[in-house]
């Protein structure tokens, strides 16, 4: 068996399941598995370093998959995007790895980038973003991000439907970037809750149009209800991994 890692490029409008596969619907997870068995003629699993939700967007996604024979590596990328053609999902780099490598368990780091876009006018060009109709208050929004930063118990920004063992995470960086009416905003950690990042975009943009909420007092609560909306799936994108 040969293991090779696959960095992949996807719209999240590409599938009605997001990342992984489900009965009855189309996922990217099916759609790598389909252009694979074209490609080989043999059924080949591809394994994610993370589960994008229904419409979230990936830059910078990775998974691995074992196929039966050896392949020169632009070939292999090549092949794989002849048959996503017109799927919405493209094979940016592909590495041959040890089977040690994992692309979940091997990922040290994951960064996502939320886009907000603030016009008062809908969006023509920035089709994915969340349009807020008014200008934010970012250095407010700024400043209560901050108490999301470390180890902490996000049970507040935790969907329902979460999984997740624990909702015991660490957040190492939030970052807001500015460029003419988009806001970008970077949160990089180990691993996120289902719905964590838009749940705290949301909280974040409600602080930011004047609603008298705070991070702390949400953090302490542990209760969802108390944080406020969750963002759109559209302005999410999976940004990046490092696995070193």
């Amino acid at each position: 068996m040969f293991r090779y890692k696959f960095t992949i490029e996807y719209d999240g409008a590409a599938a009605n399941a997001g990342w992984q596969v489900q009965p009855g619907k189309i996922s990217i997870q099916s759609l790598l598995s389909d252009a694979a068995f074209e490609l080989s003629k043999s059924k080949i699993l591809f394994y994610g370093s993370g589960r994008t939700d229904r419409g979230v967007h990936a830059l910078g996604q990775v998974a691995h998959a074992d196929f039966f024979k050896s392949y020169p590596l632009f070939s292999l990328k090549q092949g794989m995007n002849f048959y996503l053609t017109g799927k919405k999902v493209a094979i940016k780099e592909v590495e041959l790895v040890s089977q040690d490598f994992h692309a979940r368990f091997s990922a040290k780091i994951k960064t996502y980038r939320y886009d907000i876009c603030m016009q008062d006018y809908p969006n023509v060009i920035n089709l994915k973003n969340w349009r807020i109709s008014r200008n934010l208050d970012i250095k407010k929004m700024e400043e209560e991000s901050k108490f999301l930063l470390g180890v902490h118990d996000f049970a507040s920004f935790r969907s329902s439907h979460c999984q997740a063992a624990t909702s015991i995470r660490s957040i190492d960086e939030i970052n807001f970037i500015i460029r003419g009416n988009i806001l970008s905003v970077y949160f990089v950690g180990k691993s996120f809750l289902h719905n964590q990042i838009r749940a705290m975009i949301g909280t974040l943009v409600d602080i930011g149009m004047g609603r008298q909420i705070n991070i702390k007092s949400i953090m302490q609560s542990k209760d969802r209800k108390k944080a406020g909306q969750t963002a759109p799936p559209g302005g999410l994108f999976l940004e990046k991994i490092d696995f070193d």
